[in-house]
């Protein structure tokens, strides 16, 4: 007899769904540093006069799946259809409309609470083969890091229907192609590269939220999505006070995180843009940044007027991949 395998003899597969817990094919295998997905079946106790201090009689309340996934950032590596799902729309457009092997993918807030769901496949495989699938599942929040001289982490949470068997299967990753602080980002305040900032990360959250049905067999019957709240944090030192000003006057900045990597086609490269048109500094407080003055200014983005490309956040993504 078998027994299951360490954490890193795993492989992890997602795709996008056809119906809302549905499961569907493989699009991507992703090179994640941690997985976890866990199936919960709340077990209540039942309340009655029964002559006893002891529980005599439980049930089981509907089940349903949280945990998440983490992975350093590639020009693709599941990040798309990850994407997607979070954002609810996308446009497929080829990058500078004539190289027809890169693709540019732009990713904005739908409108609505409904979804569009994905599922993993979870493969432990040396050992007592196993694989679990999670389907239903939506990304509630997505965090990433831009440390310093690092590559790009993402940090995503799901929320999800429910767990099946699954068919043990064989990952296909592609090149490691991972996006660095040191090598491929800018960030820009205004639409002018700062180079004084450090340690950036982002939180988009879209404050997902479990919907219970009768009659739905035990399982939870939809996700739906709320409020979106998209709030991060940076480092920076102080040539001069300008972007403290802003906190204390309440004034509003442009933010675009903008991370280049390889040739793609032409003179296409792969990209990944995080572009917030109205961002509110939330705290500026003066701080010992390795013996210079300088600050962790909080922030948030925000919705900035009512016309397209104007959302708190809208995401590009720049690869091969013709569409999501």
């Amino acid at each position: 007899m078998g027994i299951y395998s360490l954490n890193k003899l795993k492989g992890i597969a997602i795709g996008r769904e056809t119906a809302f817990g549905a499961g569907g094919t493989v699009s991507e295998w992703i090179g994640a540093s941690e997985e976890s997905l866990q199936l919960s079946i709340p077990n209540e106790n039942i309340k009655e006069l029964n002559q006893r201090r002891e529980v005599k009689k439980t049930y089981q309340k509907a089940r349903s799946v949280e945990g998440g996934v983490n992975f350093d950032v590639d020009i693709d590596n599941g990040l798309g259809v990850i994407l997607r799902s979070f954002f609810g729309t996308v446009t497929d457009v080829s990058a500078n409309g004539t190289f027809i092997t890169a693709y540019k993918h732009t990713f904005e807030f739908r409108q609505g609470a409904e979804v569009d769901s994905v599922w993993i496949s979870s493969n432990k495989l040396p050992g007592t083969n196993v694989a679990k699938n999670y389907v239903g599942l939506v990304p509630a929040s997505i965090g990433f890091d831009f440390p310093e001289d690092d590559t790009i982490k993402a940090q995503v949470s799901f929320l999800g229907q429910n767990e099946a068997t699954g068919t043990v299967m064989n990952g296909t990753y592609g090149t490691f192609q991972p996006f660095t602080s040191m090598g491929n980002l800018q960030v820009l305040i205004d639409g002018v590269v700062n180079s004084d900032i450090t340690n950036l990360s982002i939180e988009p959250n879209n404050n997902a939220k479990k919907i219970m049905g009768v009659g739905t067999n035990n399982t939870i019957s939809k996700i739906v999505y709320g409020e979106v709240v998209c709030e991060g944090s940076f480092d920076i030192v102080f040539v001069d006070e300008t972007e403290r000003n802003k906190f204390i006057n309440k004034t509003a900045s442009t933010l675009q995180i903008k991370l280049t990597g390889a040739t793609l086609s032409g003179t296409a490269k792969a990209e990944l843009n995080f572009k917030m048109p109205k961002v509110e500094y939330v705290e500026a407080p003066f701080e010992d940044k390795d013996g210079v003055i300088g600050a962790t200014i909080g922030f948030k983005a925000i919705y900035g007027a009512n016309a397209v490309g104007t959302g708190a956040l809208i995401c590009e993504l720049q690869n091969t991949k013709a569409s999501y």
